[in-house]
This record gives C-alpha cells, sequence and structure tokens, in this order.
C-alpha cells in the first residue's frame, strides 16, 4: 500500500514548497497580506487568477515582481511548466539588475526558491538543493524570518525527496527551533505537518500520528493550500494503518478544497485508489478518468506515470488485462526517475496482469522481483527509522528538554535496534543457506566433470579401436606379403603402415590433430585399403588457401570416418569410384566427403560389418554430441543423397570456438 503517500509527495514536490507557498502572516502590511491572498487564491480560483495578473500594473517594482512570482506559481499548479520557467527568469533577471536591498533579497529569495521547486520535479535534486541553500544563505539573516522558514522547509522536503530523511528530520526539527525562538505558531501546521508525512515513509505511525495531531489544532487558522496539504497527510497515514474509510473522509477533503490543477489530480488520484481497495471500481472509475484528463492537459511525464499506475490497478482489479497490459507496458518504458517504491509496485502489477493471462512463467518471475524490492525497502525503512531515531535522541531540543522523552527514544532505539539485529541474523542464516547451495552446485559439477572425463577416456578407447583394427591389418599384411620379393613395390605400402600405425597411437592420447595429420593419416589408409581391396578409387582433394594445415586443428576421426564409410560400402557396383575431400574456412573449418556411390541408406548400414564395428558415423554422431556439451558453437554434421539416390555428401561443420582446446 504505497500509491497514495507517493502521489501525495509528488503533488507537495510539485506546488506545495517555495516562495511563500505556505504564506506570510499575522502582522505584515497590505502589500503582503495581498499577495498572501494570491497566493492562496491559486488553490481556490486558479484561472481568475492567472487573468488578474496578466494585467495586473503597479509604481511599486517589489511588489510587482513578488506578483510576477505568484503568477510563475499558478502558471505551474496549472501545469504550464514553459510559462512558469519564463516568468520565474523574468524575476530572476529583475533581480540580478537591482541593487542589493532588503527587498530586492526578498524577491530574490521567493525566485530563488521557486526555479528550486521546477527543478525538484524535473529530478533535478542536487541542484534544486544547491539554490535552495544560496537563498537560504541569503535570507537567514534578514529581516523575514517568514521567508527563511518557508526556505527550510523547502530544503526538509528536498532531502525527503531524495530519501534522506535523516536530514529532512533535522531541517524540520530546526525550523521548529526557529519559530520556537521567534514565539510563533504560525507554521505548527505545516512543520508538523511535514514531519508527519515524513514518520509515515519511515514506517513510525505512532510518531506520524503525534505529529499530525499538532498540526491538525492549527487546522482552523490555516490557508487553502495549508489545509489542502494535511488532508492529504492525514488521509495518507489512515491509508498506510489500513483504515481506508477513514482514509477517504480526508482525501475527500482534500478534493473539495481544490479545483483542477495538480492538486486535483492528486486528490482524484488518491480517492480511485482507495475506492479500489473498498471493492467500489464505478466510483474508482470516475476519478481515475478525471485524474487521467488532467494528466493528459500538462503533459504526462512523472505526474502522468502515477496515474497511469492507479489505472492499471484498477484495470486489473476489473480483469481488463488488454488495457492494463497496455498501461504496464508503457510503464515499463518509461524513461523518466521512478522511485524504488513504484518499481516495487509495478513489478506487483506485472505479477498479477500475468497470473491472470495464466502466464505463470513471467508471473513468477515479477514475483521474485516483489519480494526482492519489498525485502530491500522493508530493510532500508528500518534503517532510516534507527537513523532518524538516533538523530532525535541526540538532537531534538523538544525532548532533550524531558527525559521521559529520551527514555521513550532510547527505547525505540534498543526496538530497533533488536529488529536490525534479527535482520542481520536472519542474513547470515541466509548466507549460510546460499554457501551450502553453493557446495552443492560446486559437487554435481564436479561429478559431471568427472563424468565427462570418464567420456572422454571411453572416446580415446574408441579411437584406438577404430584407427587400428586388427581385421584390418590383418588383410593390408595379407595383401602386401606377395610383394616382399620386390622391395621396391613394397617400400610404399610399408611406410603408409607405419604412418598409420603412428598416427593411431597419437589419437589414442589427443581429441584433436592438425589437419595436416588427419589429411595424412587418410591419404594413408586410402592407399593401404585400395591395395588390400585391389580397388582403383579417385580421390581429389581441395584445401582453402585461407587454411593453414599445419596449425589449424580438427577432432580426431572428422575425416577418416566418412572416408572410411564411403570405401568400405559406396562402391559397390560402381566401375569408376570417385572420391572429393573438400576443406574450407567459412567462420570454422567446414569439411565436405562426396562419392559417387550407391547413395546413403541408415537403415541398410545396421547390418553391414566390414573391417570394423559397422557403427563408424554412430560413433561420430556421438563423439559430436559430447564435443559439443564442452562447447559454446555447436558441431553439426549433415548426410544428404540427391535424388536419384546416387552419391552421397557429408558436410561437417566446426566452428571456431575459444573455449574449445585441445585435449
Amino acid at each position: 500500500m504505497r500509491t497514495a503517500a507517493a502521489i501525495a509527495t509528488l503533488m507537495i514536490l510539485l506546488a506545495a514548497c517555495g516562495g511563500e507557498g505556505w504564506r506570510h502572516k499575522n502582522g505584515k502590511s497590505d502589500s503582503d497580506a495581498f499577495i498572501d491572498s494570491c497566493y492562496d487564491m491559486i488553490y481556490r480560483d486558479c484561472d481568475s487568477l492567472i487573468t488578474m495578473l496578466e494585467s495586473y500594473e503597479t509604481d511599486d517594482s517589489v511588489t510587482y515582481w513578488r506578483l510576477n512570482n505568484v503568477l510563475s506559481r499558478a502558471y505551474y499548479s496549472k501545469g504550464f511548466l514553459k510559462k512558469a520557467a519564463e516568468a520565474n527568469a523574468r524575476s530572476l533577471d529583475y533581480c540580478n539588475r537591482t541593487p542589493d536591498t532588503d527587498s530586492r533579497k526578498q524577491v530574490l529569495g521567493e525566485s530563488l526558491n521557486s526555479k528550486a521547486v521546477y527543478m525538484m520535479a524535473q529530478g533535478q535534486n542536487d541542484s534544486a538543493l544547491a539554490i535552495l541553500k544560496q537563498a537560504y544563505s541569503m535570507l537567514r539573516n534578514g529581516s523575514n524570518p517568514d521567508a527563511t522558514i518557508n526556505t527550510m522547509i523547502n530544503i526538509a522536503d528536498n532531502y525527503y525527496s531524495a530519501g534522506d530523511f535523516t536530514t529532512s528530520s533535522q531541517w524540520y526539527h530546526e525550523a521548529l527551533l526557529m519559530t520556537d525562538s521567534l514565539g510563533t505558531h504560525d507554521f505548527d501546521l505545516p512543520l508538523n505537518a511535514g514531519l508527519g508525512k515524513l514518520y509515515i515513509e519511515i514506517g513510525n505511525y505512532a510518531m506520524a500520528d503525534r505529529y499530525l495531531a499538532i498540526a491538525e489544532s492549527a487546522y482552523p487558522n490555516s490557508t487553502v493550500y495549508e489545509k489542502f496539504y494535511f488532508c492529504n497527510t492525514r488521509g495518507n497515514y489512515y491509508y498506510y494503518i489500513g483504515n481506508y474509510e477513514e482514509a477517504l473522509l480526508w482525501f475527500r477533503k482534500a478534493y473539495d478544497l481544490i479545483n483542477g490543477g495538480i492538486g486535483r489530480m492528486t486528490s482524484s488520484c488518491n480517492m480511485g485508489e482507495v475506492f479500489i481497495y473498498l471493492n467500489k471500481p464505478d466510483s474508482a472509475e470516475r476519478y481515475v478518468a478525471e485524474a487521467s484528463v488532467i494528466s493528459d492537459s500538462i503533459g504526462g511525464g512523472a505526474a502522468g506515470y502515477y496515474v497511469k499506475s492507479i489505472h492499471a490497478f484498477l484495470a486489473l482489479q476489473e480483469k481488463d488485462y488488454a488495457t492494463a497490459g497496455t498501461l504496464l507496458d508503457e510503464l515499463r518504458h518509461y524513461k523518466g526517475s521512478v522511485s524504488p517504491e513504484y518499481i516495487y509496485l509495478l513489478n506487483k502489477r506485472l505479477n498479477q496482469f500475468y497470473e491472470g493471462k495464466k502466464d505463470y512463467r513471467n508471473a513468477y518471475r515479477y514475483l521474485r522481483e516483489v519480494n526482492r524490492y519489498d525485502d530491500s525497502l522493508r530493510n532500508q525503512r528500518t534503517l532510516n527509522n534507527l537513523a532518524e531515531a538516533s538523530y532525535r535522541y541526540r538532537n531534538d531540543t523538544t525532548i532533550i528538554a524531558k527525559n521521559k522523552k529520551i527514555e521513550e527514544s532510547k527505547r525505540e532505539i534498543d526496538r530497533l535496534t533488536f529488529i536490525t539485529t534479527v535482520s542481520v541474523m536472519s542474513l547470515a542464516i541466509a548466507v549460510l543457506l546460499f554457501s551450502y547451495i553453493t557446495l552443492l552446485r560446486r559437487k554435481r559439477l564436479e561429478h559431471d566433470r568427472q563424468m565427462y572425463a570418464k567420456a572422454i577416456n571411453e572416446y580415446r578407447m574408441q579411437v584406438i579401436k577404430n584407427r587400428v583394427t586388427p581385421h584390418f591389418i590383418f588383410n593390408v599384411l595379407n595383401a602386401i606379403m606377395p610383394s616382399l620379393r620386390s622391395h621396391k613395390e613394397l617400400e610404399a605400402p610399408i611406410r603408409s603402415m607405419v604412418r598409420l600405425l603412428r598416427s593411431g597411437v597419437t589419437a589414442a592420447t589427443n581429441i584433436t590433430v592438425s589437419i595436416e595429420d588427419e589429411m595424412q593419416y587418410v591419404k594413408d589408409y586410402i592407399t593401404l585399403f585400395t591395395i588390400s581391396k585391389g580397388m582403383d578409387v579417385d580421390v581429389t582433394w581441395d584445401i582453402s588457401p585461407t587454411i593453414d594445415t599445419t596449425t589449424r586443428v580438427m577432432p580426431t576421426m572428422f575425416l577418416q570416418l566418412p572416408v572410411e564409410n564411403a570405401l568400405k560400402y559406396a562402391f559397390t557396383g560402381i566401375s569408376t569410384p570417385r572420391l572429393a575431400i573438400t576443406i574450407a574456412d567459412d567462420c570454422g573449418t567446414v569439411l565436405t566427403i562426396e562419392d559417387n556411390g550407391t547413395g546413403f541408406n541408415e537403415a541398410d548400414m545396421q547390418g553391414k560389418k566390414e573391417n570394423g564395428t559397422g557403427t563408424g558415423l554412430a560413433t561420430m554422431k556421438e563423439i559430436i554430441r559430447m564435443l559439443n556439451r564442452n562447447r559454446s558453437k555447436n558441431i553439426t554434421m549433415a548426410i544428404t543423397t540427391p535424388d536419384d539416390g546416387h552419391g552421397t555428401r557429408i558436410v561437417i561443420r566446426i566452428p571456431h570456438d575459444e573455449r574449445h582446446t585441445q585435449e
């Protein structure tokens, strides 16, 4: 339940702080009283005020430029951001051209405050803070303490918007100390309501209720905007503790106070969301629609984001998944700055959306994000609460004066320390659990590694079987025995046999060999096979000139097995057997073995066993499957036969893979 508070905070940022946004107090001059009434009129009848001020004339230049600041704020309240900035720039230009006097400082202080407000609304908190501190430095020793207190409230709101609640609390309390020293209660509502808002944000609802009760006592004598600000803050308090009926009463009061502009949009959002929780969709639809119209008229932006979030929530409650999906997609792609609370809410609504669509995979994905943000926000709120309570214990003058209040703060710190300790212990348990899971995962990975090593060893043994087949060697020796009488005829076969045996031994210990070595092995194999079978096979080789065959490696047997398969099975009944071997360079190594034989039929291969196991291609497929487990880019093999059933082409692609190394 975070939406209403964030909406109200946005409203405070856009319209509440800056200039004389609270008001000039009792005892001021007639011009001050007139300007006070103009500021108050922003929230009662902004259109009439703009019409009046655009044509207003006076001989008093200070009053004129202060009214120009009121006009700038009125433009801003209506969403006319460009006009607001232009009016503000004119006031600052006047201050730059005017000698340094108390009156000039008053105009400059108001102008700087307004400029800071506009920058904060654009997410430029750091720059806005620098301007506010400049205004504070200029005003604090001046003759207008009200302007100084207003600036301090703005600084507190700036730190609040940035999530620095401890420093925000410090500025609020320092402003309270200043009002105490002046003996005035004119700022009781804005200061105490601001502290109430702060304690709501950090989850200290008892302290929030305490300060809001003090602010409520000043409610009857407050301006329209002060009442509007208080009603929204009080409504947020009841919203957060789950009392929606009471929250609705206060939000309705705020709604009735403001007619149009950002304030009315904020109230409409708050009313709409509470009606959703009260299960009154018709009423919720009315107020969400009103907020959407106002948001569109002022150009969307951050305000539009929050309105769409409420609209999406309503659509989900009504199971209107088409509208909800469109709105949630817009929210996901929003380019502006979004608070962690709203990221949490967006994930929560995306989880609800995908659950409704029965897309449980995405629903679970966003549920994990919801839990992650919820834990983070809860921990951050606890830390903020502890830091703020520690600050109050050390510095709050209203507590330091009373020992009883000091003891209450001590107990609160102890309670929060206990919560923090429990959180740390929970984190430690989570770390231990994570370590245990990691250990199990490492054991599983080690087991997989051992199984992989075992498969590699089995593969090496298979290499030995396929490379050095006793039956094949016996046939070769029978074939060359008659040639022993002629040493010249015996020399070439014996050399080929020696190289073949040597390559077989090498292949038994290496998964990869150089292309040069594999080619030599295949050439020797072809020589010996054709001698043993009395065959005459026309073999052609086509090697890409970009391949260095002495350094480029390939898996063992990737040429031998297809060639062996072709020689054994492809040329039965073929009078002029031909074999074409191509090695190309295309993002890796591409091997092509093509014959003009009888064609490939995998079913026929099952019963054929000659000079081997009859499982050459099956073995090769298994080798590829095993090697691909350790690669990021897979090796592929394709076997094709022309439509006429004659000839076979085997294409093996071995992509470059930095992870794959020779073993």
